[in-house]
């Protein structure tokens, strides 16, 4: 991990307008990653890890959302501020993103190669055609376009080799349904691949795969950020996958970021009552029937969440303050672990 912070996220607080009511989905986030960096960002459903990650990029749909507070730093430059036309080239350039279901961010009606070549296309310099244009005049255009696409095609076909499409040629006209969802996820993380990415955000890209397919995605993932020099945000609920691949954990809760150090520290000794539940609710070798203790209750509705610390309705150490004032800022326990809890303030 390099000394260079690369994300940078500050008291994001984040609400959504709904029927019932504001929803206050994020709650004062703190997070940080640096250059060569994979982070995994584990929770219980609903906590905000999309969210989170969604603000990186500037895709939270506004309205129904809206960004409160906070500050959002990728490469020392706030995202919240840029105009719509910088994101679009930042997320072109040196955002990737990887989803879940690679079923529904694919366009059933146009092949792959179509679908690739549009948006390779999309992410080269524009003003290439245009300057052959203007040296050949307006009638050189329509050649100059063609001989684009064509560099684009070639593109795709080397992105769809290097994860693992070996008849890429054969298989770049084809459509998304003709392809396995293994498959397609290979044709997602292609796509993402085709700008020059500083950092991957993958959004539980193996959750809708079978187990032997994840482990094949996953260990594409780790030869591409070897190879290109990646920074990663993992989201994911296998922790497994955490411990095997991310140097550093982040653990959510109900909007907050409550715990976050080296993956070896967060899982050996970890520190906050939450991130205690989880692992005590991870079945190991040897373990009886009826050993496994989960974490009481639910994640709260965040229409009315509590008052002071969220997660003290379900937290066996909580103490009258709990219910009073929302934690204190993170304490450093050791050098890059951090707690958000009284049990340490």
């Amino acid at each position: 991990m390099d000394n260079e912070l690369l994300v940078e996220i500050k008291d994001l607080r984040l609400n959504f307008r709904t029927f019932d009511g504001i929803s206050k989905v994020l709650n004062g986030v703190n997070l940080k990653m640096w250059r060569g960096d994979i982070l995994g960002l584990v929770g219980e459903t609903g906590c905000g890890k999309t969210m989170t990650a969604l603000s990186i990029a500037r895709l939270i749909p506004c309205p129904p959302g809206e960004i409160t507070s906070g500050q959002v730093l990728f490469e020392g430059e706030d995202v919240l501020h840029k105009t719509d036309e910088e994101m679009r080239l930042l997320r072109a350039k040196k955002l990737a993103m990887i989803f879940q279901d690679p079923t529904t961010s694919l366009n059933p009606v146009f092949t792959i190669g179509d679908q690739m070549v549009d948006i390779i296309g999309s992410r080269t310099d524009t003003s290439k055609a245009s300057r052959l244009s203007i040296l050949g005049g307006l009638g050189n255009l329509m050649p100059a376009i063609r001989r684009l696409r064509r560099e684009a095609k070639e593109r795709a076909l080397q992105l769809l080799r290097r994860v693992g499409i070996g008849d890429a040629a054969e298989r770049i006209d084809d459509y998304p349904h003709q392809f396995s969802g293994g498959m397609r996820q290979r044709v997602l993380i292609a796509t993402a691949l085709s700008g020059t990415p500083s950092l991957l955000i993958a959004d539980e890209p193996t959750t809708a795969l079978d187990v032997s397919i994840q482990a094949q995605i996953l260990r594409l993932i780790e030869e591409l950020v070897q190879e290109l020099d990646l920074s990663v945000l993992l989201i994911t609920h296998n922790l497994g996958v955490v411990a095997k691949m991310c140097q550093r954990v982040a653990v959510m809760y109900a909007g907050v970021v409550v715990e976050c150090g080296s993956a070896l520290d967060a899982f050996k000794d970890p520190k906050h009552p939450y991130t205690v539940g989880l692992m005590n609710a991870i079945p190991t070798y040897g373990t009886k029937k009826g050993e496994i203790k989960g974490i009481p209750g639910t994640v709260p509705n965040f229409l009315d969440p509590p008052p002071g610390c969220r997660f003290h309705p379900r937290c066996e150490h909580a103490m009258p303050r709990c219910a009073e004032e929302p934690p204190p800022q993170p304490t450093a326990l050791a050098p890059g672990h951090e707690v958000s809890c009284f049990l340490y303030a």
